[in-house]
């Protein structure tokens, strides 16, 4: 997570540059926030839901770029996973 919340700060700039509105960052932010926070109480089902939430912001912030594969199959499995970690 150190890795993540470290490129996260190198690429928030690239991210506003790019046109990332200031609340997909913020989103960005706090469930990386939630995420750490879940990892360091060693809450599994806490991490992960925080995990999938965080997938979903970097699925909008692919949308900024031309992706080989369309962004709406990473809503998909965004959608998957949710869908696991809710039963």
């Amino acid at each position: 997570m150190a890795d993540v919340a470290s490129q996260w700060t190198v690429y928030e700039k690239q991210a506003t540059q790019d046109g990332a509105a200031p609340a997909l960052r913020q989103a960005f932010t706090t469930h990386l926030g939630q995420m750490q926070k879940a990892a360091e109480a060693r809450d599994a089902h806490g991490t992960m839901q925080a995990a999938n939430l965080l997938s979903a912001v970097v699925i909008d912030l692919y949308d900024r770029y031309a992706c080989r594969v369309p962004t709406d199959i990473g809503r998909l499995d965004v959608t998957e996973r949710q869908v696991v970690l809710d039963v």
